[in-house]
């Protein structure tokens, strides 16, 4: 298989000219090509089946966005700190504004949003979480900056309320009645609900009934923790890793990774996302590999194991890590690929498709040919169909960068990366009825053979030669008896 590039070959790139690539990518990366259409200053992501819901805090209120993303739409004309979960098909949204905490229910991701709680509260972060069959827990501080529980046992349609007893009478972190931040919530403990937050140079992990403290670790920065079944995971500040088996009884050592977010939506696949790399792990925890990409300054990470979002300079961008196109699917952002796109429909980006380095582009279902309005940056590897007649155009765009670094496909095909196109031309092979392995075979048993002769008859010949040699044969010159 060949390729052609106007951009050059992708085989025998110098060094500098392989860095300098890299470099153009990982800038062109940071920059807004890859940014969606959304201004944000916090961001909230959940999804559930195939629907994912973003909410995000703008100037103009609380704005949501459901896949495939192409549209926007306002929840709220006011609100801060947005932080939506879903269990079961019911979507709850938790949100701050002018000294209250509100509490919405829905049960479509688009609305109708009813509020179904809401009180006097500071305008400081809260969490919210799912954590039994139609039970919820939510945080907050109260108008006097007290930490704040909340309880719902019938699928969020009432709640109730109550002072959060941390910690024991004489315990040194009492101040976490109003000296807290960043909490996170997550199904766990004895009780079904933990709490993880950040007090002073604590990171605390704690069961919400009773305030059991379950990890107590020193350190600053934004701890989290996250659960998936019987498995939970807490990170803190630092980037050191608990994982617990038994619902928070006992925890591993701590695994050293990097600050960043913790993320999961399936059961035993885990993902840590920093501003360098992506540690991901699917065996729950037992082992990790880490992935680079660049994500700089990246203050918040949402989503899932498919597909992340990044709140990174007041702007929100998307990062697809797997997506399977069998349905006709137009995008109205940029496409950011760090895993594997499957294209076996219909697909129009309007905007930029970026490869990352370690992606791959899976053309073997290819139906019709790709349309991008934006730049195509080409890189990681191209799987191609495996059969086809003429030139087939895969992809059309504006203009394009980059090369793939390898290509997978039918032999006896050139793929071009031109200007405006990614294309490929079949060509007919001329084949051999013998296989060609076959034929080395049989070429080196002979060369083998005949040579093992020459050797052997240079060898032996002063020995046979006195039997096949006429002259060394002697005749009787004897005359004959005549009488």
């Amino acid at each position: 298989m060949k390729i052609d590039s106007e951009f050059g070959r992708s085989r025998g790139r110098s060094d500098f000219d392989l860095a300098m690539q890299i470099a153009l990518f990982f800038l062109c990366l940071a920059t807004s090509a890859l940014a969606l259409p959304w201004s944000a200053s916090h961001l909230s992501v959940a999804s559930y089946n195939d629907q994912t819901l973003a909410v995000f805090e703008t100037p103009q209120g609380l704005n949501y966005s459901l896949s495939p993303f192409n549209t926007t739409g306002q929840i709220r004309p006011v609100g801060r700190y947005p932080v939506v979960r879903v269990a079961n098909g019911t979507w709850h949204l938790i949100y701050v504004y002018n000294r209250s905490v509100n509490i919405l229910r829905a049960t479509e991701p688009d609305g109708p949003w009813n509020l179904v709680f809401g009180t006097g509260a500071l305008d400081e972060e809260v969490a919210l979480t799912p954590y039994s069959s139609g039970k919820w827990g939510a945080v907050w501080k109260n108008a006097m900056g007290v930490l704040t529980v909340g309880f719902s046992t019938n699928d969020g349609l009432s709640w109730s309320t109550g002072s959060y007893s941390y910690g024991r009478p004489n315990s040194s972190l009492a101040s976490a009645y109003t000296n807290f931040t960043h909490p996170s919530m997550a199904a766990g403990g004895q009780y079904g609900c933990i709490l993880a937050l950040s007090i002073n140079d604590t990171q605390v992990l704690s069961q919400i009934y009773d305030g059991v403290v379950l990890l107590n670790v020193s350190g600053s920065g934004r701890p989290q923790v996250v659960s998936s079944s019987d498995t939970v995971a807490f990170l803190t500040g630092s980037g050191d890793l608990y994982i617990s088996r038994d619902r928070g009884g006992n925890w591993s050592a701590p695994i050293k990774l990097e600050p960043g977010f913790l993320i999961t939506d399936r059961e035993g696949e885990w993902l840590v996302v920093t501003n360098s790399s992506i540690h991901r792990s699917t065996d729950d925890g037992l082992t990790w590999n880490e992935e680079s990409t660049s994500l700089s300054r990246a203050e918040q990470v949402h989503g899932s194991t498919d597909q992340l979002f990044v709140l990174s300079n007041g702007t929100v961008s998307r990062l697809v890590l797997s997506l399977n196109v069998t349905a006709p699917l137009v995008l109205d952002s940029s496409l950011v690929m760090a895993g594997t796109l499957i294209v076996a429909s219909q697909l129009e980006v309007r905007g930029d498709l970026i490869l990352m380095e370690n992606s791959t582009l899976n053309l073997t279902q290819f139906m019709t040919t790709v349309e991008v309005l934006g730049n195509f940056t080409a890189a990681g590897r191209l799987l191609i169909p495996t059969e086809g007649d003429g030139t087939i155009v895969l992809i059309k765009f504006n203009s394009s960068t980059g090369n793939f670094t390898e290509i997978s496909g039918a032999e006896c095909s050139t793929v071009q990366l031109a200007q405006s196109s990614l294309s490929v031309t079949y060509g007919a092979c001329t084949k051999s009825p013998v296989p060609l392995w076959l034929i080395i075979v049989i070429v080196t048993v002979t060369t083998v053979a005949v040579t093992a002769g020459v050797v052997l008859f240079v060898c032996f010949r002063s020995k046979i030669a006195p039997y096949h040699d006429r002259t060394h044969y002697v005749f009787d010159k004897k005359e004959p008896n005549v009488q």
